[in-house]
């Protein structure tokens, strides 16, 4: 329980200093002195910055939409999207200055990794719901070229500052979605 706390409190301490610094003047030990703890327990928590930074977008975005897609049938999955971009552009300070560093265990790697991730949970239950089959090849290929669409659009909407509305942006992932629902045979009511 303690261990999940510290690790909220790096996260929503990281988000308020990306709202007055430059992304790169945040270290690991300005972040600690801000929260009050020592860098060994950051370490404790983390490997470095960009995987606390990893954890947050994990924790505000991916687990909650994973989430909703295992616990809801095709009809419920309507809104998700948005609720998740919604919340990328509430802490937009944060993550349109994180997601420009693009090196090793960098947030770019790391949603592409989690938005094919997503999108795979996402059309296995799709499958499953409906019985519908198909070959993996094909399904692999609409799979991660979907993914790596979406993804892109996602990186490029941070790096541009969110400037599109969080309901165009969703309305363009509901769009791929119901591509590839009629790519499978059917596009489920919306």
């Amino acid at each position: 329980m303690k261990k999940d706390l510290v690790k909220k409190e790096l996260s929503q301490t990281i988000k308020q200093m990306a709202k007055n610094r430059d992304f790169s003047s945040i270290t690991v030990l300005s972040l600690c002195r801000e929260c009050g703890i020592s860098r060994s327990t950051f370490y404790n928590h983390f490997m470095d910055i960009y995987d606390l930074i990893n954890w947050t977008l994990e924790t505000d975005v991916v687990e909650p939409l994973q989430r909703h897609i295992r616990t809801h049938s095709m009809g419920g999955w309507h809104g998700i999207t948005r609720y998740c971009l919604q919340k990328m552009y509430d802490e937009k300070d944060f993550y349109c200055k994180a997601i420009r560093y693009d090196g090793q265990n960098c947030l770019r790697d790391y949603l592409l990794r989690k938005n094919l991730e997503s999108w795979q949970l996402l059309i296995r239950r799709y499958m499953e719901d409906t019985g519908k089959k198909c070959d993996p090849e094909t399904l692999d290929f609409f799979l991660r070229y979907t993914s790596q669409a979406i993804g892109n659009m996602i990186i490029r909407w941070a790096l541009d500052g969110m400037k599109t509305p969080v309901a165009l942006m969703a309305r363009m992932d509901d769009l791929a979605t119901e591509g590839i629902y009629n790519s499978l045979g059917q596009a489920p009511d919306q």
